[in-house]
């Protein structure tokens, strides 16, 4: 096993963090969507060839990042290393399997380097982004989708380049069904052209510090993470913390957030409980599991020490229960264009029980979730035009 000298593995973590930051900074200066360019919602990661995040971009939001680093792996179960040739792109946007809405899109982009042998070219990393595209056609940002196929253009997880090639196929049937063909595809190469950029950028610090892959620099960073997490954890008392919110809708009907935070101190694990939750909504507001995850570990991080890195190493020792068909594990066809308005209100019920396990370090709860509106009409030439904005 490699043994990394501390100064050298901190000068291999800096350099990992600015290459990610260099992605998520190419990413939000070159997309079309203003939703992208001037509000930030994305998120920008590298995967180790196992499809484990390893660093992310300080720019994005929870439900973006810990969604795509459950999503990169989804798409690599599903396409696999040996699937994979150099200049292969992958997409999805399947709600289920990444950020809980069809306008969130993924891309992934692997990075090539030959083996130290000389040998054919393998992948050694991936640089993923997710971000909120404007339009995927169907309902549009709203909650009013009666299920997810109302609500766009599914996208499942496939290649969206072949050998360095657009695969036209995929490609016509994106821009077919969506209202602005020109900034769909400009969205979709400002999310390439980013992933090239940390390949580059990825290649380049291998080169300086001869390293083949980053395999051990990646177990290094994720087994230092969950180290140091679940010495986080230990500091805390044993227990199980009971809490709920209430979310009121405007049809006068409720939706009741019940949570129950179990510490096994002695472990080094937290286990987060949705039972008593309720269950799904008719209006498209329900959360998948992966968007639950990622704000309720986001929400428990928050209370730990702030300076491990969020990867697969932090997040390993949060467990979370979420029963099936919930408001916050939602199957198909349940809708959930709108499940932010659900998802980022769950940190109120979280903040209650966290504030009775480390109350010196839980916030009080806020607003809950932002709201977005839709604008959309006609040009003058008739072309339609769709655009929106954070409130």
């Amino acid at each position: 096993m490699t043994e990394f000298d501390p100064i050298d593995l901190e000068i291999l973590w800096q350099s990992l963090i600015a290459t990610v930051n260099e992605q998520a900074r190419a990413l939000q200066r070159s997309a079309f969507s203003p939703i992208v360019r001037e509000a930030g919602d994305l998120a920008n990661a590298v995967f180790d060839r196992r499809g484990r995040m390893v660093a992310q971009a300080v720019t994005g939001t929870p439900g973006h990042i810990n969604s795509l680093a459950a999503g990169a792996a989804n798409m690599l179960t599903e396409i696999p290393l040996e699937q994979l040739e150099p200049g292969d792109v992958l997409i999805t946007n399947d709600p289920y399997k990444t950020a809980g809405q069809l306008l969130d899109v993924t891309v992934l982009v692997p990075v090539w380097r030959k083996s130290a042998d000389g040998g054919n070219p393998e992948p050694i990393a991936f640089f993923g982004s997710t971000i909120h595209h404007t339009d995927v056609g169907g309902y549009g940002i709203g909650a009013g989708g009666r299920d997810c196929f109302e609500e766009g253009l599914w996208i499942p997880i496939c290649k969206l380049m072949r050998r360095g090639e657009r695969n036209e196929d995929v490609w016509r049937f994106i821009l077919s069904n969506v209202r602005q063909p020109d900034h769909m595809a400009g969205d979709l190469h400002a999310q390439m052209a980013s992933g090239e950029i940390g390949a580059q950028r990825l290649a380049l610090l291998c080169d300086k510090h001869q390293l083949d892959d980053i395999e051990a620099l990646s177990d290094e960073i994720i087994d230092r993470s969950e180290v140091a997490t679940r010495a986080s954890i230990r500091e805390l008392p044993s227990g199980s913390y009971p809490a709920a919110a209430v979310l009121d809708l405007a049809d006068g009907s409720r939706i009741d957030i019940v949570c129950s935070i179990e510490v096994d101190s002695d472990a080094g694990e937290i286990n987060v409980d949705y039972s008593g939750t309720s269950e799904a909504s008719t209006w498209g507001i329900n959360v998948v599991r992966n968007y639950t995850h990622a704000y309720t570990t986001f929400t428990v991080r928050s209370c730990l020490n702030p300076e491990i890195p969020n990867n697969y190493g932090s997040l390993s020792p949060i467990k979370m229960v979420a029963p099936e068909g919930s408001i916050v594990n939602a199957v198909l066809p349940q809708p959930g264009t709108a499940r932010h308005v659900v998802g980022m209100f769950l940190p109120n019920a979280l903040l209650k029980a966290l504030a009775q396990i480390k109350p010196e370090s839980a916030m009080a709860e806020g607003s809950g979730a932002v709201w977005t509106m839709q604008i959309s009409g006609t040009h003058d030439d008739g072309s339609p035009f769709i655009t929106a904005m954070f409130t």
